[in-house]
């Protein structure tokens, strides 16, 4: 960056390596710089499958089944016990993380996702390596919550400089 103006070199924004949006919602799903977004897509030589550019209902349903399909064995609570297909708030978070973390390249800002349980062992720390497995192939980069909000930060800033896509924060016992 410090030498803009001299090495005639396109800024590369992000590093992304499944198709995503941009800004104005249109899809970047071939490999290599995306002048319009500044976004390199590096897909590793994964084939993703053609997403239509006006999606029916019925192929955003088949969509979501699948993005479903990963999730179906964790013990979401549900909201309708009992129906066919009953919806489940918690796990509308977990597929929002999964959204969230496919465009996140495109939005301005992106909300923190939080998976709870009322016991320990039921899959949080599983289900959010199960999102990043999504986005990126690799489970997610984790970290404990520390002791002292000053000691978060030390962490938090550690993670941050490797560059990871994704974070996992383990055992949250206080405010973030």
């Amino acid at each position: 960056l410090a030498r803009e103006g001299i090495w005639q070199l396109p800024v590369i924004r992000a590093l992304v390596e499944t198709p995503t949006l941009r800004n104005d919602g249109s899809l970047i799903a071939k490999d290599g710089y995306d002048e319009a977004s500044g976004v390199l897509l590096d897909t590793g030589g994964t084939i993703f499958p053609e997403v239509p550019s006006e999606p029916t209902r019925t192929e955003a349903l088949a969509a979501l089944a699948i993005l479903k399909e990963p999730l179906k064995d964790f013990p979401f609570v549900l909201d309708n016990p009992g129906v066919d297909e009953p919806a489940s708030a918690s796990r509308s978070v977990a597929l929002s993380a999964i959204l969230t973390g496919l465009c996140r390249r495109s939005l301005r800002s992106a909300p923190l996702h939080g998976f709870t349980a009322p016991t320990m062992g039921t899959g949080k720390s599983l289900l959010g390596d199960v999102v990043s497995l999504v986005l990126t192939g690799k489970e997610a980069a984790a970290m404990s919550q520390g002791a002292t909000e000053e000691e978060d930060e030390k962490r938090l800033a550690g993670v941050l400089m490797q560059g990871d896509p994704m974070l996992l924060i383990d055992n949250i016992k206080r405010p973030i």
